[in-house]
């Protein structure tokens, strides 16, 4: 397969050839074969993680908050037209219209570029946002143009305030939000899967995913075409101080 011209200023990306991977501004990016893996050995393979699980693990929660690992508390307010969601992510997302990034411009701005493109060269409509936070990545799917996204989190007050943002946005039939552990059973495949800034937190403190061989296995049995990983520095402060 050869390379495509997209329209966004990052490098275009080859296609479904499992087991490739291109790091592009701290995204690590997965492409999976057209024909899938085989998934009975995927599955032995999580399996063989989750049974040398140490059983003191747990998963790692905001010792103020008591729910979710973010310490901050996800709160909105309706302005009009102008939904104003605040917290972990912060943005401004206008009924039918754009979205204002209150927070980390740069970094959503080039999702918005790499959804358009997997959605127009790459023939995507349909994304899995795992750890969604707010859900602001699935909002900027759905404005990419994908048909359908799943929006998963651990954390019950951020789902919570997705269902009435979504609500407000218009966008019940697009976005499904739902509570969700790393490690779940994930019901259907999507052509895309995001985990944003989670990696950190999945490899320090959950006891089936020691490893990435047992993440990117668990990932690919609901992956078709793409796995994007927000890169983790080993300079992280969760790497650093929880690893």
């Amino acid at each position: 397969n050869k390379n495509k011209e997209g329209p966004s200023n990052h490098k275009p990306m080859t296609r479904n050839y499992y087991c490739g991977a291109l790091l592009l501004v701290g995204l690590l990016v997965f492409y999976t074969s057209e024909n899938g893996r085989d998934q009975h050995s995927i599955k032995n393979q999580v399996n063989g993680v989750a049974d040398e699980a140490h059983p003191g693990f747990k998963k790692y929660v905001d010792p103020h908050r008591q729910v979710g690992s973010q310490s901050e508390v996800p709160h909105f307010s309706v302005d009009g037209q102008i939904v104003h969601v605040r917290g972990y992510q912060s943005y401004d997302a206008v009924v039918g219209g754009p979205i204002t990034y209150v927070r980390k411009p740069r970094k959503f701005q080039y999702f918005e570029g790499l959804f358009s493109e997997l959605h127009q060269l790459s023939g995507c409509s349909t994304l899995l946002d795992i750890g969604c936070s707010a859900g602001l990545l699935s909002l900027i799917a759905v404005r990419a143009g994908f048909s359908k996204v799943r929006s998963l989190d651990h954390d019950s007050e951020y789902i919570g305030m997705l269902q009435d943002v979504k609500h407000v946005l218009n966008y019940d039939a697009v976005v499904d939000p739902g509570v969700f552990s790393f490690g779940d059973p994930v019901k259907g495949s999507y052509d895309v899967v995001v985990v944003g800034a989670l990696i950190h937190w999945v490899f320090t403190c959950t006891a089936d995913f020691r490893s990435f061989d047992g993440i990117f296995a668990y990932l690919s049995t609901t992956a078709r075409k793409y796995i994007l990983i927000e890169w983790v520095d080993s300079e992280d402060p969760a790497i650093k101080h929880l690893g």
